[in-house]
């Protein structure tokens, strides 16, 4: 399974939650299932598959896109809310951690270490500021004080990066 599905994934989420506004809630159900499958799927890679994914994670690129792992995590459990709130929670807040602990690996490995500007790419958006999508959908987490936090790092990193971005 190739790492861009994932945030393709996520992307595909918030599509077919639009759907649902519209009226057409299936789409939102069956996106759904698929993003649980590529959530399962990409668990047993990564503890099936552990030099794959180290391997492809050394490479800057791919290693910014595993954060759409974490990012469907939030997304399925503000799902499961609706069904099981403190399974749909817990999701939620372990997705959460291990967004952070990606965050500070991903920053370790390719910014302390030095930058390559050649590996700088948008796609570096997917791991600083991916960990929002908590925030676009915990209002029924009750957290405000967590989201809060995650919106003003969000907001922080994104002014932070985007001149060095377009530049």
């Amino acid at each position: 399974m190739p790492v861009p599905l994932l945030p393709t994934m996520v992307g595909a989420c918030t599509l077919s939650n639009v759907y649902a506004g519209l009226g057409f809630t299936w789409v939102k159900n069956i996106t759904m299932c698929i993003a649980a499958i590529i959530l399962i799927a990409y668990t047993m890679k990564i503890i099936f598959y552990g030099k794959t994914v180290l391997k492809e994670y050394s490479n800057t690129v791919p290693a910014s896109l595993y954060a759409g792992f974490t990012m469907i995590m939030m997304i399925l459990g503000s799902v499961i809310f609706d069904f099981n709130a403190v399974i749909g929670k817990t999701l939620w807040l372990v997705a959460i951690a291990l967004h952070a602990v990606h965050i500070l690996v991903f920053t370790y490995r390719n910014v302390l270490k030095g930058v390559n500007m050649d590996t700088f790419v948008p796609s570096w958006f997917v791991t600083y500021n991916g960990i929002m999508v908590s925030t676009v959908i915990g209002g029924i987490m009750n957290e405000p004080l967590i989201c809060k936090i995650i919106v003003y790092y969000g907001i922080g990193v994104f002014v932070l990066i985007i001149p060095f971005m377009i530049y």
